[in-house]
């Protein structure tokens, strides 16, 4: 697990934390960027950081989308999307879930869907 620290503890500061959706079809087909992520799907905790923007968790969701994208909208983001590619992970698309302070969306083709009943998988899984 990565977890990097941009921010001074002095700051207010938000915590975020990035899961990719793995799940898959009877056939081993990778299906959440179809259909979305569902109750259930199987997730791989990719990374985790603290941020001092303290916009809505969809803000931060955006920017974060934005970032592991490619995109990254400041100088501290590149850090982390240089870290983001560096661990060979894939581009954030529909299905995968960013937790903000315990608040969860899902990436979905338009935008970002509430997960209000998200429970994060145990890390040691």
């Amino acid at each position: 697990m990565l977890i990097a620290q941009l921010v001074s503890t002095t700051l207010p500061y938000r915590m975020v934390r990035v899961y990719l959706n793995t799940a898959t079809d009877s056939e081993g087909r990778h299906i959440p960027m179809a259909i979305g992520y569902t109750p259930g799907d199987t997730l791989q905790h990719a990374m985790s950081f603290a941020t001092t923007d303290l916009g809505t968790v969809e803000q931060i969701a955006e920017t974060s989308f934005a970032a592991f994208n490619g995109h990254p909208e400041s100088s501290a983001m590149a850090m982390l999307t240089d870290t983001w590619y560096t661990n060979r992970n894939r581009s954030l698309s529909v299905g995968d879930v960013v937790v903000v302070d315990g608040h969860a969306v899902a990436v979905a083709s338009a935008g970002f869907l509430a997960l209000p009943d998200f429970v994060a998988p145990n890390p040691a899984a």
